[in-house]
Order: structure tokens, then sequence, then C-alpha cells
């Protein structure tokens, strides 16, 4: 689980504010309660954002970014409360930037809709707001989700009521794609009738869904946050929420079903030098702190692990960051690290979006470059930054499915729709 900073964290800190907006008059209260503190502890686009309203019933996001690159505004990010709204936030990079974008969008056409587009009030950090609400209405009668029901929703169902259930899913999606298809076209309505009756109220053929071969210990990539548990102890493991959604705690995963007891192990081990380092886990919420993430990859097919550590590096000076790099990889080639028997290791300088979009800097300190993993015989590379299905064993199970369903030949081209790619 990656963490999900606040708004003010997809543009680079180091731009200069270059005027000073209209902003949310100054309170009396606590800056820990101030949902608006934020604002003073550096940059942020949300100081020059506004709001574009009536636009268009169909649009893409990539299609709206490209409208604006064509119209040369120096936008910061472009903030969609959900596919398709009528109304939506853009972030400038400052107050010049930002009356020239609503000089340009306010009663422009687009696609055959007048936009309206006025200044915006930055939005509350949502961790502090969640926090003032908890304190409000108290916490009585609320039990507060496990990292168990956070990260495996289905985990205290055995395996085969689980796919009993994802089975009633899909049939009921069918279900649904069946009416929306008979709504909209009408032409083809009676052929949707008959196929319902031949396939039990279904579109089309459903088979059994295919269990995985291998159901705990089953993911090869994991991305652990870096942080304090409820009592303040500094931890590796995941967050119960994003912090949009107003978490920022970090709860231990010994007991998650899905990791591999060997990465586990990695975990327990980095999170012993975190606590012995004199480096400060990172704050999301004061940009604080050093220690931020640590993503483990493993092969099942060598059983080679890849272990990336992610430093705010901001933070540190460049005496103190070389430092930190040779003490992470003394701890994992000498000292008590040593255990995992790590094959490759990676240190990431994680930084805010810019506008260029820069990568972070990822820096190799130990072993190889990558690891190597198998799906089929077929023998893939691995590097910090690949993709690859996290679950081999079911995505062997997965493409056999493909390959018998398909009657796949060396000569056959498959499309992969709606990859993502």
């Amino acid at each position: 689980m990656t963490s999900v900073e606040k708004p003010t964290e997809e543009v680079s800190e180091d731009l200069p504010l270059q005027a000073e907006p209209e902003l949310p008059k100054e309170t009396e209260e606590p800056a820990e309660n101030n949902e608006f503190a934020y604002i003073k502890q550096g940059f942020t686009s949300e100081i020059f954002k506004i709001e574009v309203k009536n636009l268009p019933k169909h649009y893409g996001m990539g299609e709206l970014r490209k409208l604006l690159q064509k119209l040369n505004l120096d936008f910061a990010k472009v903030k969609l409360v959900r596919k398709n709204n009528p109304w939506i936030y853009i972030c400038f990079r400052s107050s010049e930037a930002r009356d020239a974008g609503i000089k340009v969008l306010n009663g422009m056409k687009w696609k055959g809709k007048e936009l309206i587009a006025f200044e915006a009030k930055p939005a509350p950090d949502p961790l502090v707001k969640k926090r003032n609400a908890d304190g409000e209405q108290g916490n009585a009668g609320k039990r507060p989700r496990t990292i168990a029901e956070c990260t495996t929703a289905l985990a205290h169902l055995t395996y085969e009521a689980q796919l009993v259930q994802k089975q009633s899913e899909v049939e009921n999606l069918l279900k649904k794609f069946s009416g929306d298809q008979w709504h909209a076209c009408k032409a083809q309505r009676q052929e949707i009738e008959e196929l319902r009756k031949e396939f039990g109220g279904l579109p089309c053929q459903l088979e059994q869904i295919r269990a995985s071969p291998l159901v705990s210990g089953y993911r090869n990539k994991c991305e652990f946050s870096v942080g304090k548990d409820p009592s303040g102890e500094n931890v590796v493991g995941f967050r119960l929420g994003s912090y949009a959604t107003g978490f920022v705690e970090v709860c231990p995963v010994d007991e998650l079903k899905h990791i591999p007891d060997r990465v586990k192990m990695a975990v327990r081990l980095f999170q012993q030098f975190v606590r012995s380092s004199k480096h400060e886990v990172f704050n999301p919420e004061q940009q604080t702190g050093i220690f931020r993430q640590f993503v483990t990859r493993l092969s099942f097919a060598t059983n080679e692990i890849m272990l990336n550590v992610g430093v705010n590096a901001k933070n540190l000076t460049e005496e103190d960051n070389e430092q930190l790099k040779n003490d992470i990889k003394e701890f994992f080639t000498q000292k008590e690290g040593k255990l995992v028997n790590v094959n490759s290791l990676f240190y990431q300088e994680m930084r805010k979006k810019d506008k260029d979009n820069k990568k972070d800097a990822m820096v190799h300190l130990h072993g190889q470059t990558h690891i190597t993993d198998e799906i089929h015989g077929l023998k893939f590379r691995i590097s910090p930054e690949s993709f690859f299905q996290i679950n081999t064993p079911a995505a062997e199970v997965l493409y056999s499915a493909i390959i018998e369903l398909g009657a796949v030949s060396k000569d056959t081209t498959i499309l992969d729709i709606c990859c993502g790619a």
C-alpha cells in the first residue's frame, strides 16, 4: 500500500510563491486543529485553484489535460471528483497563472458547452478535518477497521466461500451489463432475451471461477509505509487508509495471510534499523522526517528478493544522505539485515511531483540490478519499477485460461484491451 498524501504533495515545494492570495481567515485554534495550517508550511497549488463548471456530459481526463496544454495554461494538477463530473478543480502555480486560466476558460465553448470558471478556496487538510470531526462526534460505538480488513477484505472467509462470493459478484455484473445493453439497444432486445433464457438470466455462458494454486503468502510485491502506530512507536507496515481519507497511522503486518514469511522477516529487520536510526520516520502532515517507504519484490521461481528503501531526501544534508545509504547497505549485507540474504538493494530519494514530472532518484546500493521470475517457463527480468503480476501462480492460471479459450498458437496475436497501458 503506497501512502497517498494531502493536496500539498503533488507540486514541487521549490516553486516560489508569486503572490499572496485570499486565504481562509486566521483562527485562534492550535495549528494541529487548523484545517488550513498547511497553507503556511510551504508552496501548495491549493492557494491558486479555480473551479470550472458546466463541463460536457462525456470527457476524459487525458482529453482535458491535452486541452489545457494546448491553451498553454501553466497548471499544476487537475482534481476530478468522479468520472465525467460536471465540474472540476484546476490548481495553478501562481496567481498570474490562475488568473490567466480563468480568463481563458470562463466563457470558452467546449463540446457544445460554455464553461464557467472562477477562483476556488483551498481544500481543508483531510487528516485535520477527520481529527476535528472525530473530536466533535466522539468515537463511542465505532470499531476501527483492522489492518486485515483493510488489505484482505475477505480474509475472514474460507477460500471456498471467497470463490462463491466472487462468482456471485461476476454474475451480478453480467446481469447489469445485460440490462444496460437491453436499455441502450432496442434492436437487440429480442436477442438479449433469448440469451438470458439460454444462460439462466446471463447474457453468455459463465464458467466456474478458477482457484489460485497458492492462497497464502502469494504476494510477490509489497509497498510498505514507514510511520507511527497508534501508540507512537515507529513501525513499518500498512496504513489503515489514505491521507486523503484522514489516516496516517501505520499498523504491523505480521498477521496478514497474503504476505510471504521472508518478506515479513525483511520488514521486521528494516523496522529494527529504523528504530535504531537517529533519523525520524516521515510525517505526511508536517512534511518532516526521513524514512517513508519500504518496497519488497520476491521471485517464487528463483527465491531472489529485492529491497527498496524510500526516503524523504529533501530533509537530509548531502553528507547525511550518503551516510544513510552506506548504513543501509552495511545493515543488509554485514549486520542483522544479512539474514534476509538480499539479492538486490536500492535506495529511492522520493520527491514531490514537479512541473516536468521527474522521477524519483533511484540508487543501486548492492547486488543485482534486477531479479528474475518465471511464468509458464518464460523468464522475466524485474527491475524496481517494472510491472509484474503480483500473484505469479494465479497469473499462470489466468494465462492458461486465455490460451485455452482463445485456442492460441504461436502465430496468435492477443490484445489486452483496457489494460491501462
